[in-house]
């Protein structure tokens, strides 16, 4: 059998080899199926390559409060042959996660002449320099990406200052999200499985209310799912579940706001069609992002400064509105239950489309920093081909904030989502 080998050139490895640098990879921000896929296909290129890699426990959060001796003793894990096997076919994320924000002060590109805002990210670059981190592999969602573009850009001033930055050299970025709301790649890893999975759930809700639902008991079922900008999970799941009617934040973002009442009205005029042809039963989905377009709402902000959502309880609010419409325009009973899904698909085995996914993002991440590519965005084309997305591309150069994907209404997806949905038709049982 003829040798194969996919491994850069030794003239390209060996500046890794000679000043003994290692690569350094974390998650940020909520987990999502495949994490692990991408620790595992990255360290075990690195390895191949005979380099080190360190994964940092909890995302940023000790890279911008400890020393790196505490770090490297306490907060940090070499991922050699053992923790590569082990990666392999673990789902939980082995090292974790957090919400930890080293550029949180930033809000325009005038703060990062500030050293008191810049502060957070100065430690962690000087802490990855100490550990002789020569470049750093982020995974996460645009928030993370957001940071690792203020890392690379605060890295590139402190050089110019002729700060003793002398082997850290900066960061790539593995996008990840179930929401796939990212610019710069259609398919973000662990949309896929978690729309698999919420879409089993949705099928389940639908199924229970057929069941259960008679001429004189109409049941329904809402559920609310995860989706801070962007309807695709929302949409993904209702097709796949046969929802009856799904509620997206693009059927109301050109318009800036909606109501829970509006919304409420929506869902009756349904029921009350569906019930005319026959039809007792039926499951609306909602996309949580619903609860920004909503005015006067109480919530607190995370880290990142986004609405927590788990705070609105939107379903809920939206099942006693459906009840109060419903009541004034009929005397029949009806039943509805809410519920929320999303935190419980974050941590499930992915599927192979994800496996694979991920794996590829791993290796190309490694690659792009073999390469000297730093500043880039790890994204794929086609099937399964590497691309990188250079981190100015994908962010607003006055706020530095990563834009966001929105299903627009001529994306297929939504077309699907509104085709396989018929709400109002007779001709399908449903």
């Amino acid at each position: 059998m003829p040798f194969r080998s996919s491994l850069a050139p030794v003239s390209v490895i060996r500046p890794f080899h000679d000043t003994h640098v290692k690569l350094g990879i974390l998650h940020s921000g909520g987990p999502a199926p495949g994490g692990n896929q991408v620790l595992y296909a990255a360290a075990l290129r690195a390895k191949d390559h005979g380099l080190p890699i360190i994964a940092f426990r909890q995302g940023y959060e000790h890279l911008m409060s400890k020393s790196s001796v505490e770090i490297l003793k306490n907060w940090s894990m070499e991922i050699g042959k053992e923790e590569i096997r082990y990666l392999r076919d673990q789902v939980p994320l082995v090292p974790g996660s957090s919400r930890a924000n080293p550029g949180k002060a930033i809000r325009t590109i005038d703060d990062l002449s500030d050293p008191k805002r810049t502060a957070s990210l100065t430690r962690v670059i000087e802490n990855l320099n100490e550990m002789n981190i020569g470049a750093l592999i982020s995974i996460g969602g645009d928030d993370t990406m957001r940071t690792a573009n203020l890392l690379q850009l605060h890295l590139d001033t402190l050089k110019q200052k002729g700060a003793p930055i002398d082997v850290f050299k900066g960061l790539v970025h593995v996008p990840k999200t179930i929401d796939k709301d990212y610019v710069g790649i259609d398919y973000t890893f662990g949309f896929m499985s978690a729309a698999d999975a919420i879409g089993e759930r949705v099928k389940a809700l639908h199924d229970d209310a057929k069941a259960t639902a008679t001429s004189a008991q109409l049941v329904y079922h809402i559920a609310e799912i995860m989706g801070r900008s962007a309807g695709w999970l929302c949409a993904a799941a209702s097709i796949y579940g046969q929802a009856t009617y799904a509620i997206v934040p693009e059927d109301y973002v050109d318009r800036g706001s909606t109501t829970i009442e509006e919304l409420a009205n929506n869902c009756v005029d349904v029921i009350l069609t569906r019930k005319r042809q026959g039809k007792n039963y039926g499951v609306f989905t909602i996309a949580e992002g619903l609860g920004d377009l909503i005015p006067n709402q109480e919530a607190s902000k995370d880290e990142y400064g986004h609405t927590r959502f788990d705070e609105l309880e939107l379903a809920a609010r939206l099942k006693h509105a459906i009840k109060k419409e419903y009541t004034r325009r009929s005397d029949l009973s009806l039943k509805v239950r809410s519920r929320t899904i999303g935190y419980d698909v974050r941590q499930i085995k992915p599927n192979i489309f994800d496996v694979l996914l991920c794996q590829r993002l791993g290796v190309s991440a490694v690659d792009a920093i073999l390469e000297n590519k730093l500043g880039n965005m790890i994204s794929v084309t086609g099937v399964l081909n590497p691309k990188l997305v250079p981190f100015s591309e994908l962010t607003n150069p006055d706020d530095l904030k990563v834009s966001s994907w929105t299903m627009g209404q001529n994306e297929g997806l939504y077309k699907l989502m509104l085709s396989m949905e018929q709400p109002f038709k007779e001709d399908v049982d449903k």
